[in-house]
Order: structure tokens, then sequence, then C-alpha cells
């Protein structure tokens, strides 16, 4: 797949550290004269009032997605079967900073089919990730403590691009961070 007019950012860490929170204050304030697409998600759960706007399917629809080749990524966490389909990345082609919710365990072959993408790790202290888990409510307690005992044995992330946000106190300041990685990555055209 490789190199493009755009960028490729693929923002990864645990449930609950605000992957989507940041991505939404970015575009709500906005990154320079560049055009910021979160490309949607295909995941194997239903869609939820509040959550993720997501492609919904069902474990054989998604297979089927894998099987025909439409699916740019796909990977397999938390009970869930996740993908992004290729054309939810059309837009690199015109230059946009493209972002890619992805999952950590799946970053080395992310990396093996887009060697030019950035890296943004959003993070936050078990405690906050716990609370914010289960203000959301959509698992048990039980369910909340086997996504922080999944959280605890992934490795950290380790890219060349790489940028680490903690995401533990304002999502200004949390925003402001990951706009600075952006800044950095891309600085003729984040000026």
């Amino acid at each position: 797949m490789g190199q493009s007019a755009g960028q490729l950012v693929y923002g990864g860490g645990p449930s609950g550290a605000g992957k989507d929170s940041i991505l939404s204050w970015l575009e709500a304030h906005g990154v320079g004269a560049l055009r910021m697409v979160r490309a949607r998600r295909t995941i194997t759960r239903p869609n939820v009032p509040g959550a993720e706007a997501h492609e919904a399917v069902t474990a054989e629809q998604f297979e089927q997605l894998v099987s025909s080749g439409v699916l740019a990524m796909h990977w397999v966490a938390n009970g869930c079967s996740y993908g992004v389909r290729a054309s939810e990345l059309a837009a690199l082609a015109s230059g946009a900073v493209v972002w890619v919710n992805g999952s950590r365990a799946y970053l080395p072959q992310a990396q093996t089919l887009f060697p030019g993408m950035a890296v943004l790790a959003i993070s936050a202290p078990e405690n906050v990730l716990r609370q914010r888990l289960l203000v959301r409510g959509r698992e048990t307690a039980a369910g909340v403590d086997a996504r922080l005992a999944r959280n605890a044995s992934l490795p950290a992330l380790q890219h060349p691009r790489l940028a680490v946000v903690c995401n533990n106190a304002s999502l200004a300041d949390a925003g402001q961070a990951a706009l600075a990685a952006l800044r950095a990555w891309m600085p003729a055209r984040l000026a």
C-alpha cells in the first residue's frame, strides 16, 4: 500500500483512553489547512447510541469482507472483529490526514502495510481507564477487568514515528499534545 500524499495516523491505546474524544477535539479545532478524516470501522458489534458510529456486521459478514479483500486492515480484540475498508483510506490520495482507531496488537501488520504512517498512542492511568469504562456501561465489572488485564499484557507501542499522549487531565490538554505531534510529523503543511 505504501506512501501517499496524505498522512495516515494510527491511533492506539486502551479502551477508555479517549481516542475518539481526542479525534473529535482535533476535528473541532482544526489541523491547519489539512482535512482530517476519521476512518469508519467495521465491527462485529451492534451500534449503541452515544458510542462510536461504526459499520455493524455479523461474524459471517465480516469473514466475507476479509475474503473479498475489501478490508485494508482487520484484527480481533476484546471478543470482536474489527476492520477498516480500503475505501475509508481513499482520502489519503487527496492529501488528507486519515485517522484509524487501531489495535495495539495489530500495529506490526499495519506498519508493514503502511510504512509511512504515524502512530499516536493515547494513554491514561488504570484508575482513570476503569472509571471511564464503568461509566460507559458497555461491559460488566468483570468485562472491564478483562479489558484492563488485556491492556496490562500488551507491550508498549514501538514505532519510529510515535507520539504518546496521556489523556488524564483536560481534553484540551490532550488535544493540544496530539496536535503538536501532527505538526511535528507534517511541519510544512501544519504551520
